[in-house]
């Protein structure tokens, strides 16, 4: 039943509001509760409600809680800015920090966040945390294609024959 909870406030309403007019026209709880995928006491809770306060009971309620600081458009333009990379915003860096995030909320859009909070921003946006590899600059790939394809199997075969079995 994981869909429910992103289901529309509107078709919320109109399945408690369906549950309770079903039930008010004799059908069993258990039958309402396996046609509209919701459990049975959740049946008899929401027609409670309508007892209690009416139809208006089963109004969806406004969400609780403090709004987002950045609106859905702004949320898309900074994932779109992230995205780009710190280069694309102006930076000399090529990776970003949750500080550089941070001013450059504040630059394009002047809402500010607390750098321990652009985790859960950058969650919504489905972005996660990078971490780029280190490889020394002196890196030689021809050399360590030759090494793992010409040395390193001679060494293991030296490795095999020392190795002793274990007498019991």
């Amino acid at each position: 039943m994981a869909y429910i909870a992103t289901m529309p406030s509107g078709q919320r309403e109109a399945r408690r509001v369906q549950a309770v007019k079903l039930r008010r026209a004799g059908e069993k709880a258990t039958v309402i509760a396996e046609r509209l995928g919701v459990a049975v006491h959740t049946v008899y809770a929401w027609c409670k409600k309508a007892r209690i306060g009416g139809v208006r009971a089963l109004k969806s309620k406004p969400k609780s809680g403090r709004p987002r600081k950045l609106g859905e458009r702004e949320r898309r333009e900074l994932g779109r800015l992230v995205i780009a990379g710190p280069r694309a915003s102006g930076s000399d860096r090529d990776l970003w920090t949750l500080p550089m995030i941070r001013e450059l909320i504040q630059e394009r859009f002047g809402v500010t966040y607390h750098v321990d909070h652009l985790g859960r921003v950058m969650a919504l946006l489905n972005l996660t945390r990078q971490k780029p590899k280190v490889r020394a600059v002196e890196r030689d790939e021809k050399e360590i294609k030759r090494f793992v394809a010409e040395v390193f199997p001679d060494l293991e075969k030296k490795r095999a024959r020392k190795a002793t079995p274990l007498s019991s």
